[in-house]
């Protein structure tokens, strides 16, 4: 089953392909993708075996590097040909780190320290609503959930008694989450 929720924002992905039938097998990868949702088209088949098919609009925008794609050539060697759809292959020039240079939460204090090699964190609270912020190191937005619901940085999230969760990732070409265990205590 599959189900769409206009509210989840919408993930960049990467799309590595080939073309059926290419003597050359050039692979390709498009780095920083968006899709628009599908056209559905119906039609009765009645005597024919016509296939079906749904049109998908993809948009390749560039990397914070400004790159946008890369395909396979005559200096690919065997190993990255061989091992293209194991992982998104990256020149050095298309490295993004997926990391965060930061996450604010008001005046609270994480603990540990922020550092973008940690990605678990603890703070308490008697606020009834703070603003939450993540700062992408290199350009490209964070996504940030408040207790499993999108939240927009720089907003205020509103706290539930006891333990909240607050998940900040970014997603170029990997992806890394870190999460907040902010405890409100207290009336606040």
């Amino acid at each position: 089953m599959l189900v769409e929720d206009s509210t989840v924002e919408r993930e960049h992905f990467a799309l590595l392909f080939e073309f059926s039938g290419d003597k050359k097998k050039i692979r390709h990868c498009l780095y920083y993708c968006s899709a628009a949702r599908p056209t559905i088209e119906g039609k009765t088949n009645e005597d024919s075996k016509k296939v079906q098919t749904e049109t998908l609009e993809i948009t390749a925008t560039p990397l914070p590097s400004g790159l946008v794609k890369v395909k396979t050539g005559a200096n690919t060697t065997d190993a990255v040909y061989n091992a293209w759809y194991s992982g998104v292959y990256q020149t050095e020039s298309a490295q993004v780190s997926a990391v965060l240079s930061g996450i604010t939460i008001g005046s609270l204090s994480l603990t540990p320290e922020f550092s973008a090699d940690t990605t678990s964190y603890a703070a308490e609270t008697t606020n009834e609503e703070d603003a939450v912020s993540a700062e992408a190191a290199s350009g490209v937005s964070a996504t940030i959930l408040v207790n499993g619901i999108s939240h927009s940085s720089g907003d205020n999230a509103t706290w539930e008694s006891g333990v909240n969760t607050v998940t900040a990732s970014k997603k170029v070409c990997a992806s890394t989450s870190y999460t907040v265990t902010v405890t409100k205590k207290g009336l606040g």
